[in-house]
């Protein structure tokens, strides 16, 4: 079953659906992300694969609130449920915790982050461990936050990154 949804991942039927995607991740590098949002919908409106669909609307809430709608986010989020599909667990894991932070629930935020699946490698952890640190600072534990925050730079391999964790 893993492989199947790994496969639609990788492999386009619809030419139309890679150029979609296509777009939604250009948008979203551009920081245009309605549009993105608005292409990921689209992609899961059109996705036959029930993992696929919740993939891309788990995208759709991030984007949506990276424009600046958390609350719209949460709307969408609520009516997801949990991820059905472990290829969706991370990505579940990091949207739902950004959109908690964004809401003003970070002991709700650490609760799912705390519960998220070990990556493979440690660079994987490196947004999880942001995320962690801003929900710990949010929750009135900056000793905590800042111990997250230290670990977090140890997996940084760039000045700028290092620069952007110290000031995050």
């Amino acid at each position: 079953l893993t492989g199947c949804a790994t496969d639609s991942l990788t492999s386009w039927p619809d030419p139309s659906a890679e150029s979609t995607l296509n777009h939604a991740e250009e948008f979203a590098a551009a920081g245009r992300h309605q549009a993105a949002a608005d292409a990921y919908l689209k992609l899961a409106n059109a996705a036959g694969d029930r993992t696929l669909r919740q993939r891309y609307l788990i995208l759709m809430a991030h984007e949506r609130m990276q424009a600046g709608f958390p609350e719209v986010a949460k709307t969408i989020w609520n009516g997801l449920g949990d991820p059905f599909d472990a290829s969706n667990l991370r990505l579940w894991t990091k949207v739902s915790a950004e959109i908690r932070i964004a809401t003003d629930e970070p002991e709700q935020a650490l609760a799912i982050l705390n519960q998220a699946p070990e990556a493979p490698d440690p660079q994987s952890n490196l947004e999880i461990l942001r995320l962690k640190g801003n929900a710990l600072f949010r929750t009135g534990q900056p000793i905590a936050a800042t111990n997250m925050l230290i670990e977090r730079e140890t997996w940084l391999d760039d000045s700028d990154g290092i620069l952007a964790n110290q000031f995050d």
